[in-house]
Protein backbone atom coordinates (compact mmCIF):
# COMPACT_ATOMS: atom_id res chain seq x y z
CA UNK A 1 0.00 0.00 0.00
CA UNK A 2 1.33 2.78 -1.24
CA UNK A 3 2.01 5.93 1.76
CA UNK A 4 0.36 9.53 1.39
CA UNK A 5 2.36 11.90 2.89
CA UNK A 6 -0.07 14.80 2.22
CA UNK A 7 -3.31 13.37 2.72
CA UNK A 8 -4.86 16.34 3.68
CA UNK A 9 -4.52 18.23 0.87
CA UNK A 10 -7.33 16.61 -1.38
CA UNK A 11 -8.64 19.69 -3.73
CA UNK A 12 -7.08 22.75 -5.73
CA UNK A 13 -8.47 25.26 -3.37
CA UNK A 14 -6.32 23.37 -0.66
CA UNK A 15 -2.75 24.10 -2.37
CA UNK A 16 -3.90 27.70 -3.34
CA UNK A 17 -4.48 28.15 0.00
CA UNK A 18 -0.93 26.88 0.93
CA UNK A 19 0.99 28.12 -2.04
CA UNK A 20 -0.39 31.46 -0.86
CA UNK A 21 0.03 31.56 3.04
CA UNK A 22 3.47 30.39 2.31
CA UNK A 23 4.34 33.28 0.10
CA UNK A 24 2.47 35.52 2.78
CA UNK A 25 4.76 34.03 5.66
CA UNK A 26 7.64 34.84 3.34
CA UNK A 27 7.29 37.82 2.61
CA UNK A 28 6.48 38.63 6.33
CA UNK A 29 9.82 37.44 7.60
CA UNK A 30 11.75 38.78 4.74
CA UNK A 31 10.09 42.58 5.42
CA UNK A 32 11.87 42.85 8.59
CA UNK A 33 15.21 41.74 6.70
CA UNK A 34 14.60 44.84 3.92
CA UNK A 35 16.19 48.23 4.96
CA UNK A 36 13.31 50.66 6.44
CA UNK A 37 13.98 53.29 3.30
CA UNK A 38 12.30 49.79 0.61
CA UNK A 39 10.21 48.67 3.46
CA UNK A 40 7.10 50.64 2.03
CA UNK A 41 7.81 49.56 -1.66
CA UNK A 42 7.81 45.78 -0.10
CA UNK A 43 4.60 46.88 1.49
CA UNK A 44 2.85 47.63 -1.27
CA UNK A 45 4.18 44.57 -3.37
CA UNK A 46 2.73 42.63 -0.43
CA UNK A 47 -0.38 43.87 -0.24
CA UNK A 48 -0.50 44.03 -4.19
CA UNK A 49 0.79 40.29 -4.74
CA UNK A 50 -2.35 39.40 -2.01
CA UNK A 51 -5.04 41.23 -3.97
CA UNK A 52 -3.77 39.88 -7.53
CA UNK A 53 -4.45 36.77 -6.24
CA UNK A 54 -7.69 37.29 -4.58
CA UNK A 55 -9.03 38.70 -8.05
CA UNK A 56 -7.82 35.54 -9.62
CA UNK A 57 -9.52 33.31 -7.40
CA UNK A 58 -12.94 35.11 -7.90
CA UNK A 59 -12.06 34.70 -11.42
CA UNK A 60 -11.59 31.41 -11.62
CA UNK A 61 -15.01 30.74 -9.13
CA UNK A 62 -16.92 32.62 -11.35
CA UNK A 63 -15.88 31.40 -14.84
CA UNK A 64 -14.51 28.00 -13.61
CA UNK A 65 -15.55 26.55 -10.63
CA UNK A 66 -15.46 23.02 -11.54
CA UNK A 67 -11.90 23.51 -11.18
CA UNK A 68 -11.26 24.81 -8.12
CA UNK A 69 -13.08 20.86 -6.16
CA UNK A 70 -11.03 17.50 -6.86
CA UNK A 71 -12.44 14.30 -7.28
CA UNK A 72 -12.23 13.35 -3.78
CA UNK A 73 -14.80 16.08 -3.17
CA UNK A 74 -17.81 13.93 -4.72
CA UNK A 75 -19.10 11.00 -3.26
CA UNK A 76 -18.36 9.09 -6.79
CA UNK A 77 -16.44 9.62 -9.73
CA UNK A 78 -19.19 9.41 -11.38
CA UNK A 79 -20.76 12.99 -10.29
CA UNK A 80 -17.16 14.22 -10.32
CA UNK A 81 -17.52 13.45 -14.15
CA UNK A 82 -21.28 14.63 -14.64
CA UNK A 83 -20.59 18.00 -13.03
CA UNK A 84 -17.84 18.53 -15.79
CA UNK A 85 -20.58 17.43 -18.28
CA UNK A 86 -22.94 19.62 -17.11
CA UNK A 87 -20.97 23.04 -17.08
CA UNK A 88 -19.77 21.67 -20.69
CA UNK A 89 -23.45 21.24 -22.04
CA UNK A 90 -24.35 24.68 -20.00
CA UNK A 91 -21.57 26.70 -21.65
CA UNK A 92 -23.21 25.33 -25.31
CA UNK A 93 -26.29 25.91 -24.22
CA UNK A 94 -25.29 29.83 -23.29
CA UNK A 95 -23.38 29.86 -26.71
CA UNK A 96 -26.68 29.02 -28.77
CA UNK A 97 -28.58 31.90 -27.28
CA UNK A 98 -26.24 34.40 -27.23
CA UNK A 99 -26.53 33.23 -31.02
CA UNK A 100 -30.09 33.42 -30.98
CA UNK A 101 -30.14 36.69 -28.58
CA UNK A 102 -27.91 38.47 -31.56
CA UNK A 103 -29.88 37.70 -34.97
CA UNK A 104 -33.58 39.07 -33.13
CA UNK A 105 -34.37 42.53 -34.54
CA UNK A 106 -34.70 44.36 -31.42
CA UNK A 107 -31.38 43.52 -31.01
CA UNK A 108 -29.94 43.96 -34.02
CA UNK A 109 -31.82 46.96 -35.47
CA UNK A 110 -30.06 49.61 -32.07
CA UNK A 111 -26.48 48.50 -33.74
CA UNK A 112 -27.31 49.94 -37.03
CA UNK A 113 -25.88 53.19 -38.77
CA UNK A 114 -28.36 55.69 -38.30
CA UNK A 115 -28.18 55.31 -42.41
CA UNK A 116 -29.12 52.29 -42.04
CA UNK A 117 -32.10 52.80 -40.00
CA UNK A 118 -33.25 54.72 -42.46
CA UNK A 119 -33.04 52.71 -44.87
CA UNK A 120 -34.72 49.68 -43.58
CA UNK A 121 -37.85 51.38 -42.17
CA UNK A 122 -38.28 53.62 -45.87
CA UNK A 123 -37.65 50.28 -47.61
CA UNK A 124 -40.16 47.83 -45.86
CA UNK A 125 -42.66 50.99 -45.80
CA UNK A 126 -42.72 51.17 -49.29
CA UNK A 127 -42.67 47.21 -49.13
CA UNK A 128 -46.32 47.57 -47.52
CA UNK A 129 -47.99 49.60 -50.01
CA UNK A 130 -47.73 52.78 -48.68
CA UNK A 131 -46.05 53.42 -51.79
CA UNK A 132 -44.88 51.82 -55.08
CA UNK A 133 -41.35 52.60 -55.49
CA UNK A 134 -38.52 50.23 -55.92
CA UNK A 135 -35.58 50.33 -53.12
CA UNK A 136 -33.08 51.73 -55.67
CA UNK A 137 -35.64 54.61 -55.62
CA UNK A 138 -35.63 55.18 -52.00
CA UNK A 139 -31.19 54.58 -51.94
CA UNK A 140 -31.47 57.45 -54.57
CA UNK A 141 -33.63 59.38 -52.35
CA UNK A 142 -31.85 59.02 -49.22
CA UNK A 143 -28.42 59.91 -51.38
CA UNK A 144 -29.62 63.46 -50.17
CA UNK A 145 -29.48 62.57 -46.71
CA UNK A 146 -26.17 60.75 -46.67
CA UNK A 147 -22.67 60.57 -48.39
CA UNK A 148 -22.12 57.51 -51.03
CA UNK A 149 -19.96 56.16 -47.92
CA UNK A 150 -22.72 55.72 -45.55
CA UNK A 151 -25.11 54.59 -48.15
CA UNK A 152 -22.15 51.24 -49.08
CA UNK A 153 -21.95 51.12 -45.53
CA UNK A 154 -25.53 50.86 -44.92
CA UNK A 155 -26.63 48.81 -47.48
CA UNK A 156 -23.66 46.21 -46.40
CA UNK A 157 -25.12 46.04 -43.10
CA UNK A 158 -28.94 45.41 -44.35
CA UNK A 159 -27.25 42.56 -46.19
CA UNK A 160 -25.32 40.86 -43.50
CA UNK A 161 -27.97 40.66 -41.48
CA UNK A 162 -30.01 39.42 -44.37
CA UNK A 163 -32.98 42.10 -44.03
CA UNK A 164 -31.68 43.05 -47.87
CA UNK A 165 -30.99 40.76 -50.99
CA UNK A 166 -28.49 42.13 -53.02
CA UNK A 167 -28.07 40.96 -56.65
CA UNK A 168 -25.47 42.74 -58.94
CA UNK A 169 -26.68 46.13 -58.90
CA UNK A 170 -30.10 45.38 -57.56
CA UNK A 171 -31.23 45.50 -53.93
CA UNK A 172 -34.35 43.79 -52.94
CA UNK A 173 -36.40 43.10 -49.24
CA UNK A 174 -35.88 39.59 -47.66
CA UNK A 175 -38.84 37.71 -45.93
CA UNK A 176 -36.56 38.05 -42.84
CA UNK A 177 -36.38 41.46 -43.16
CA UNK A 178 -40.33 41.92 -43.81
CA UNK A 179 -40.36 39.66 -40.42
CA UNK A 180 -37.82 41.85 -39.02
CA UNK A 181 -39.59 45.07 -39.99
CA UNK A 182 -42.70 43.42 -38.50
CA UNK A 183 -41.90 42.99 -34.80
CA UNK A 184 -40.12 46.66 -34.85
CA UNK A 185 -43.47 48.12 -35.72
CA UNK A 186 -45.30 46.14 -33.36
CA UNK A 187 -42.89 46.73 -30.27
CA UNK A 188 -41.26 50.10 -31.10
CA UNK A 189 -42.90 51.93 -33.70
CA UNK A 190 -46.40 51.40 -32.86
CA UNK A 191 -46.17 53.65 -29.89
CA UNK A 192 -45.00 57.18 -31.59
CA UNK A 193 -47.81 56.22 -34.87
Amino acid sequence: MEKQYFSWIRNPMTIIALFVSIIEIAFGVAFSKVPTSLQSHFFWFMAIFAGACLVLFFIVLIFQPQNLYGPSDFRSDEAYLNINRRIDSLDKYAKLIDQKIESMPLYRYPKLTECAKVLFLRIYDEEKGIGIRSAEEIIGDQQKNFSAQDMQIAIQELVDAEWLCKNDNSIAPTPEGQKAHQILSQFVYARYR
